[in-house]
């Protein structure tokens, strides 16, 4: 999957190595108390090094561990920032993104990641009903 086609509104991938993201996000522009929310949040999250959040441009770089970020707790951590900073990205739209071999380096870890973010869909689904 080329992660440049994936189509999330307000949301893009400008670069994208295994290990760093940068992301573009349309509601971080002029939004510095979002921008250090996310800065807060991703920082968090084990297996995330390093978190640069511009409210000047609305980029946001993840520099991370590929084999960290795939744990249960780091990638339930970074599904619920995901789902609580942007709520209106369904879990289906981001499931490409965090199952690719950027963030995963083995078709093994992909189908794991997967499975992950349904249990955590259906968990969402469970609360918000």
């Amino acid at each position: 999957m080329n992660l440049h086609e994936v189509n999330i509104k307000g949301f893009s991938i400008t670069h994208a190595i295994p290990g760093r993201v940068r992301l573009k996000i349309a509601r971080v522009k002029q939004n510095p108390v979002l921008a250090g929310e996310i800065q807060k949040r991703f920082s968090a999250i084990r297996g995330i090094h390093e978190v640069e959040v511009s409210s000047v441009t609305g980029s946001v770089l993840l520099i991370f561990d590929p084999k960290e970020v795939v744990s249960l707790s780091s990638m339930g951590s970074l599904l619920e920032a995901f789902t609580s900073l942007f709520p209106e990205i369904k879990l289906e739209e981001i499931k490409g993104w965090l199952t690719s071999p950027v963030f995963v380096s083995s078709a093994t870890e992909s189908a794991a990641t997967s499975a992950l973010i349904e249990a955590f869909k259906e968990r969402l689904e469970k609360i918000n009903t």
